[in-house]
């Protein structure tokens, strides 16, 4: 099923899930407040009512769990709880259709935590390190102070050595100061991890995102990054594991590849249309497939405290709240809000499609609230 078709088919739900908005870290990039704590008892029975509620409408046939905080794994009752709630459905032939991803800071992943989420077709996931040891531990570091590259790397290892067909996407930050660091890292992982497919790389540039530390944020030169990251991707390919990488601007949160891609063993291939588009340059008008999930008309963000919204940077605009989750299982949704998050499929225009969040109007009238059921969303979005 292409991107497009996936989006726009009503019975196909992806609910991204902040089952708590708290922390262990305290990287020197991130753009959180932690304001909000774990997800209450009411929240994750409405979920679980609202999941029920499409199966028994027949309104449902696969669905997409992607886990989001803060770091989820810091609330893991929860997220085992909605996971293996949505796995029972699926076993019993209810869902013809269950997978999950988890973006996680990978320190609390230990072998039973992910064998068992593994195990409830919670697959794949999203790990971030900023280089080696050292490297690392300078911008990605716990609530206390102290490092936590030993604590995760020792996790990545006890995955590699077991049987669990997971997936792990290795998110590589590139910042100014930490290129030996990451040609260390690189090192490492070519030979912990070189040809076992279930890993991959993935290359970004750290980017001011905002938030309480955006002041001290420098971003990496784009030339300079681009001979970096085709450097190192030619190590880790030449290791049998595949990598992508976006070094300009924003990506989706499964790491969609918008600049360069490399195969095991392979030459850079595939630059999207709208990486090479320079800053104030006017919309593509040509669709290349990407779909980021904030554009997508079944794909919600459930905060902690119930808030819905669609995209997990923007968490505090006001245009990223475009409802609630009651606790009976229906949603309230805001019809002027959503129809600027799903603006992109008038035209098919790849730049508001692939990131939404750029240029997002301003709303000039009052939105009213409402309840939507999700076939009206796929009418608006193709209207």
């Amino acid at each position: 099923m292409s991107n497009l078709a996936w989006a726009l088919t009503p019975k196909l739900l992806q609910l991204i899930i902040l089952p708590t908005e708290k922390c262990n870290f305290r990287c020197t990039y991130c753009y959180e407040d932690f304001e909000i704590g774990r997800m209450k008892r009411n929240k994750i029975e409405a979920i679980k009512k609202l999941i029920d509620a499409r199966l028994e409408r027949n309104s449902l046939d696969a669905l997409e769990l992607s886990w989001f905080g803060g770091e989820p794994l810091l609330a893991r009752d929860v997220v085992f709880e909605l996971s293996e709630f949505a796995h029972q459905r699926f076993e019993a032939g209810r869902l013809k259709g269950l997978h999950g991803d988890t973006t996680t800071n990978g320190y609390l992943l230990d072998l039973p935590t992910l064998r068992r989420l593994v195990a409830a077709r919670q697959s794949s996931f999203q790990i971030s390190l900023d280089g080696y040891a050292e490297g690392h531990d300078r911008t990605r570091r716990y609530a206390s102070g102290k490092g936590t590259f030993d604590r995760i790397w020792k996790n990545l290892l006890a995955a590699r050595g077991s049987d669990i067909p997971f997936k792990i996407m290795l998110r590589l930050h590139q910042n100014a100061e930490n290129g030996e660091s990451m040609d260390r890292l690189i090192d490492e992982i070519a030979a912990r991890f070189g040809g076992d497919r279930r890993f991959s790389a993935f290359f970004k540039t750290i980017e001011n995102l905002g938030g309480p530390k955006s002041g001290a944020i420098q971003v990496m030169n784009k030339e300079t990054a681009k001979e970096r990251v085709a450097r190192l991707q030619k190590v880790l390919s030449d290791a049998g594991l595949a990598t992508s990488a976006v070094l300009e601007g924003p990506e989706s949160n499964t790491g969609k590849p918008s600049v360069a891609e490399r195969k095991p063993g392979g030459a850079a291939v595939a630059e999207a249309d709208g990486a090479k588009k320079e800053q104030g340059a006017a919309p593509s008008k040509k669709f290349d497939g990407h779909i980021c999930y904030a554009a997508k008309p079944n794909s919600l963000m459930i905060r902690a405290d119930g808030t819905i919204g669609k995209c997990t940077v923007m968490l505090n605009d006001e245009r990223n709240r475009i409802g609630k989750l009651n606790d009976d299982g229906t949603v309230t949704l805001d019809n002027e809000k959503i129809s600027v998050w799903m603006r992109g499929f008038h035209a098919l225009d790849v730049l508001e499609l692939g990131c939404p969040a750029q240029n997002l109007p301003k709303l000039d009238v009052k939105p009213q609230e409402a309840p939507i059921k999700f076939h009206q969303l796929r009418a608006a979005a193709v209207a």
